[in-house]
Parts: structure tokens; C-alpha cells; sequence
């Protein structure tokens, strides 16, 4: 029973999180901090598309996306795909 209780319970865990102003992006917002690395390691299950729009420098320890490959100006970074709540391994809200 309380193995079904931790599943049923464990959504609200982010939700917690948002309220108490600890996730990652709230605490460093992605705009201001781009190169954080629960940004950078971040891609979206459902779409695919990853914070990098063209990769990370390391696949392993990656610490900043890489640019555009057509030598453009455009932006290496997209916010946008994040998470409302970021709290993986590594970041403040899961130590």
C-alpha cells in the first residue's frame, strides 16, 4: 500500500517545489544563468527538443552548448523547452 502511495503522492512533489520557490530555474533563471547544468543536460521527453538547440560541448560533462554550425548569430539556448519546475539530481531542490 504505501508503495502505491509513493506514486500516487510523488507528482505533487514539484509542485511543493514551485510554491516554495526552490526549483533550478527559479532560483537561477535560465536567462540570467544559462549555462547551469541541469539547463544544459535538459531535453523534453515528450518533443525531443533539447535546451542546446545544437548540442552540448561534452555529452558527459558538458559546460555550455555549442554554437550554430552555419556560423550564425543565432541563439544556442531555448528556455522555452524547459520545465515550469526544474529539480533533477545535482541542483538545489534534491539535495
Amino acid at each position: 500500500l504505501a508503495f502505491l502511495g509513493w506514486f500516487s503522492l510523488a507528482p505533487l512533489g514539484l509542485d511543493v517545489a514551485r510554491s516554495m520557490g526552490i526549483c533550478e530555474n527559479q532560483l537561477y533563471p535560465p536567462n540570467m544563468h544559462p549555462r547551469r547544468r541541469a539547463y544544459l543536460s535538459y531535453a523534453d521527453l515528450k518533443t525531443g527538443k533539447s535546451y542546446c538547440r545544437y548540442g552540448t560541448d561534452d555529452l558527459d560533462e558538458p559546460t555550455d552548448c555549442q554554437v550554430a554550425p552555419d556560423g550564425s548569430n543565432a541563439t544556442r539556448y531555448d528556455p522555452s523547452v524547459l520545465a515550469d519546475c526544474m529539480c533533477v539530481g545535482g541542483t538545489h531542490c534534491k539535495n
